[in-house]
């Protein structure tokens, strides 16, 4: 594995389970001793909220200073980066990676290609985000369109009765005090249907196509695609190492490698770092990219390349 593919694992792995834990903590069974001695073990974690996009967004509109310092950490890494956050930070995004990694395992030899972008379907959604912040409907749609909002409520309406299930479970065969029955009131229908039918949505595209929600829905991942799309490092081809062997396409969940013409997306790559990890010959890797670099055409690179006894740097 790869160190940024490591790294992107590492720090998923945290803010999934870390998330997810924090919406079940009130759980017993679900309590684990800190290095204290304590039962409450990851109950700060709902700190890690204070890294989502949007929440850190509304609270730098209330001028919350960790906030603010959170919302100016995330730009400044997309800026600088691409779309990290959607790999790294985003649970709903984690979700789909695991999702279309059980796909993977179930049909290996199905590959994803390469797909021309169809831009004006997630920038509509953020428009008509945008506007509906504007007058004054923001608290309706961020519900159903912010991404942290979606996994929140999954976890809530979802998979909180599931492990108050457990935890009833265990508590009947446990002779231990620390393990309680919990009684659990059910949500009203048209939010458990609703609920089930963004989890629906958001597993049937991942296992479809990947991240095709992100790219496709998620308002927070065209924000930050436009961003992307004037990072300063960003993923790119080295014509003089690669050997088009197709393993970075295959690899690809986003569908944004452009093998023919030497191409990523930036707008839709989403910094999985899977076809870094793919690729043998050091053909991807993060590059910087000035506007004049970025105006050289395709096959003047590839030739340009070619006459270079080293990779381009």
């Amino acid at each position: 594995m790869s160190p940024l593919k490591w790294l992107r694992v590492t720090v998923a792995v945290i803010f999934f389970v870390g998330i997810a834990y924090a919406f079940l903590r009130g759980i017993p069974a679900w309590n684990v001793p800190n290095m204290t001695g304590g039962g409450e073990g990851m109950e700060d974690s709902f700190v890690l909220a204070q890294w989502q996009f949007v929440p850190s967004v509304l609270g730098t509109l209330n001028w919350v200073g960790v906030s603010v310092a959170a919302l100016a950490i995330l730009l400044a890494l997309t800026l600088l980066f691409g779309r990290v956050y959607c790999s790294f930070l985003c649970p709903l995004g984690i979700l789909q990676d695991i999702v279309f990694r059980i796909r993977r395992w179930i049909r290996p030899k199905v590959f994803l290609k390469f797909s021309r972008p169809v831009p004006w379907v997630r920038y509509i959604i953020l428009a008509v985000l945008v506007a509906c912040c504007v007058t004054g409907f923001a608290g309706l749609t961020l519900n159903w369109l912010d991404p942290y909002s979606i996994f929140g409520r999954i976890m809530y309406v979802l998979a909180w009765p599931a492990a108050v299930w457990g935890n009833n479970l265990l508590a009947a065969d446990s002779a231990s005090a620390d393990l309680v029955r919990m009684d659990y009131y059910p949500v009203a229908f048209p939010a458990l249907l609703a609920s089930a039918g963004m989890l629906g949505l958001v597993v049937v595209m991942s296992a479809w196509r990947g991240r095709l929600y992100c790219n496709t829905v998620c308002p927070v991942g065209a924000l930050l695609g436009l961003l992307s799309r004037v990072s300063l490092f960003r993923l790119g081809f080295d014509p003089a190492s690669c050997k088009k062997c197709g393993k970075c396409i295959k690899s690809c969940k986003a569908q944004c490698l452009n093998l023919k013409e030497y191409w990523i997306d930036a707008s839709r790559c989403v910094a999985c770092y899977d076809c870094v990890r793919a690729c043998d010959e050091g053909g991807i890797r993060y590059r910087w990219f000035t506007r004049a670099r970025r105006l050289i055409p395709a096959k003047k690179e590839r030739k340009e390349a070619s006459s270079r006894p080293s990779a381009v740097a």
